[in-house]
């Protein structure tokens, strides 16, 4: 004999409340409110599921609220529904961190006490080494063949941008420092991210920049100053084959920093 289970979390509610109940469980929690059993539903209340999670609202006569005890909900995105709850009018709290999670709780509308917890994406990887190229090799098993000498001192540069003209500016300027041998502007991008908490859709530009590996840091500089965004896009592409002769200009077009 063992408990398997839960079927459904309960609690309670005053009467005539069922409008309140159904805007924020459903309106904002977002869990399909159900028709309660006929037998049942005599009794006042919601019923609110999806899945197996089920959660049920009952009228208690000499009602108190929950402040303690709590159901802890799973969601997909704790702060954007904070910032909704807020923006509706729930007060939002954020509470000690726990591990694995991001959590805030929240009183419904008869101040009963929920928790809501967002699972934590793994940690980020350790900061690279200020040499790319050795970081670049540390990523290799350790029978593979280093990439090519003559191919690994070349890289690609992703750059993205509001328009095509700002781009166009910053490539003209690092071309004529000779910290990129060219750039190929991309007029239109369509860009899906998420940005604040919020996924975002937004029509931007591209360059894709060819120069030096080493030049990478003064164009990290130049790009930040001049660029609109607080956030750029800067993502430098390993180049370990490349023709020959364009090769040989590419090194012609750009000069290498000067020692310190």
């Amino acid at each position: 004999m063992a408990v398997l289970g839960v079927d459904h979390v309960q609690l309670a509610m005053p009467a005539g409340r069922e409008p309140d109940a159904i805007a924020f469980y459903e309106g904002l929690l977002g869990i399909p409110h159900v028709p309660k059993p006929a037998h049942l539903a005599r009794r006042g209340g919601c019923w609110f599921e999806r899945g197996d999670l089920k959660v049920h609202l009952g009228v208690e006569a000499d009602f108190r609220p929950a402040t303690k005890a709590h159901p802890a909900f799973i969601v997909d995105d704790v702060r954007r529904l904070d910032a909704a709850l807020t923006a509706a009018g729930h007060a939002v709290t954020d509470d000690e961190p726990l591990d694995g999670y991001d959590r805030v709780y929240v009183a419904d509308p008869f101040g009963n006490r929920i928790e809501l917890m967002q699972p934590m994406a793994e940690p980020p990887a350790a900061e690279p080494p200020a040499d790319e190229w050795t970081a670049l090799r540390s990523q290799l098993a350790p029978d593979d063949p280093p990439p090519p000498a003559e191919a690994v001192d070349v890289v690609t540069v992703s750059i993205t941008g509001p328009d095509v003209e700002t781009l166009a500016t910053i490539t003209r300027e690092l071309v004529e420092a000779r910290l990129a041998a060219c750039g190929n502007l991309v007029p239109a991008v369509r860009s899906i991210y998420r940005w604040q908490g919020a996924v975002q859709d937004e029509a931007e530009a591209a360059v894709l920049l060819h120069t030096r590996a080493d030049h990478m840091p003064a164009i990290i500089e130049h790009v930040n100053a001049t660029h609109p965004y607080d956030t750029v896009q800067i993502l430098a592409t390993a180049i370990t084959h490349a023709d020959p002769a364009y090769r040989k200009w590419l090194l012609a077009a750009t000069v290498r920093p000067t020692p310190a």
